[in-house]
């Protein structure tokens, strides 16, 4: 499901931790292309379905930590039965696989770094073990506030999402509903996937950009410091061309190469879709096709571009 790239033990190998359903795997980087697999000794065994994961030292002490959300509790043997319920197992008049709505989330872990190669599992001590059970996806660390800390945005599927403000004492607050980025402007839940923070107006403050479910805009939200975020995704010309889609990874970069330049932006934005092969990029002798909507930013009037058709 995931994967999340970091040297945890600080001896400058980088370190492979990879998801899956019904477990997860730490890869410690031994040199000369070699890994190992130390998922039990270093303590960071998770079981149910996890999905995205992410590493940041949150509490400074100069070893990266861990977070892994999961998504929905899942018996193998037990599915239930598509379209065998008309609220949560059809879709557009579709029979379908049933959830994530009708069945029961996860909680999230937060494997706190000891620097010996082992971890400690502290996501409710933290206070970001996601007590609502939402449909975890994917987080992200980023210092949102400048305040020289690394704070977690979590993406969920069919329910708000979470911001966690860092504490610097080793705990989080949840700020999601107060600074915005909960819901969607107009206070609707979303299915989000991806996520990805990135300053695209150059005014110092990280702004953020969540990618959604199918017949639901993504979300790019506007970091406006103490006043919080405002979700820009219309004005931005980002909602309508993206709701046809289901989103799932999406970043930020400089798409132009103009960072150079005085009057330009820093970070244009790429969304990576599933669906008309458009781009083709040959991997292992192997094709694969990927239909990029890549996003130019205008540079006076904090819109996009869609300009996919100019490839």
């Amino acid at each position: 499901m995931g994967v999340a790239v970091a040297d945890f033990d600080n001896d400058g190998w980088q370190d492979i931790y990879v998801t899956g359903f019904g477990g997860s795997v730490l890869y410690r980087n031994t040199g000369n292309c070699k890994f190992e697999d130390v998922t039990a000794k270093a303590g960071v065994q998770v079981d149910g379905f996890p999905t995205g994961a992410a590493w940041a030292d949150y509490d400074r002490d100069g070893h990266v930590d861990l977070f892994v959300p999961r998504y929905v509790h899942v018996d193998i043997n037990n599915l239930p039965q598509f379209g065998s319920n008309d609220r949560y197992c059809t879709f557009m008049g579709v029979r379908v696989q049933c959830g994530p709505w009708g069945m029961p989330g996860e909680s999230d872990l937060l494997f706190h770094n000891r620097g010996d190669g082992t971890f400690e599992e502290v996501s409710k001590k933290a206070g970001v073990d996601d007590r609502n059970l939402y449909f975890g996806m994917q987080g992200i660390w980023a210092d949102y506030d400048n305040d020289g800390w690394p704070d977690l945005y979590v993406a969920n599927d069919a329910g708000p999402n979470y911001l966690y403000r860092n504490k610097h004492d080793g705990t989080f607050e949840d700020v999601s509903v107060l600074s915005g980025t909960a819901v969607s402007g107009d206070g609707h839940e979303q299915g989000s996937m991806g996520v990805d923070f990135g300053d695209f107006d150059h005014d110092g403050r990280l702004d953020l950009f969540v990618s959604n479910f199918t017949q639901e805009p993504n979300t790019f939200y506007w970091n406006r410091g103490a006043q919080g975020f405002d979700d820009i995704s219309v004005a931005s010309g980002l909602a309508q061309p993206s709701v046809p889609y289901v989103g799932w990874g999406t970043g930020f970069f400089d798409a132009d190469n103009e960072a150079g330049r005085i009057s330009s932006w820093p970070t244009d934005m790429c969304i990576r879709r599933w669906t008309r092969c458009e781009w083709e990029f040959h991997i292992a002798s192997r094709c694969f096709s990927f239909a990029i909507m890549a996003i130019e930013l205008f540079r006076t009037s904090h819109a996009f571009l869609d300009s996919t058709s100019s490839h």
